[in-house]
């Protein structure tokens, strides 16, 4: 089941028109999920996790987290 609502972020287009296919013919969207979550990850956090990178991708692997002690 697929619920389409609301205004479509510039990244999902490519997909929704099918300019993103898969190559699976018996697939039943017209792209792939994982592909998709890859490039809203890519729009809002700046990394993704599969494929090519782009010069404005962070490495979430550099990314230092600080740790608080509260001992």
């Amino acid at each position: 089941m697929i619920e389409d609502v609301g205004q479509k972020f510039p990244f999902e287009q490519p997909f929704w028109n099918g300019q993103r296919p898969v190559q699976a013919s018996s697939y039943r969207l017209p792209f792939h999920p994982i592909d998709l979550g890859n490039e809203a990850l890519r729009y809002f956090f700046g990394f993704i996790l599969e494929g090519k990178e782009d010069d404005l991708c962070v490495d979430p692997e550099e990314v230092e987290i600080p740790v608080f002690d509260p001992s």
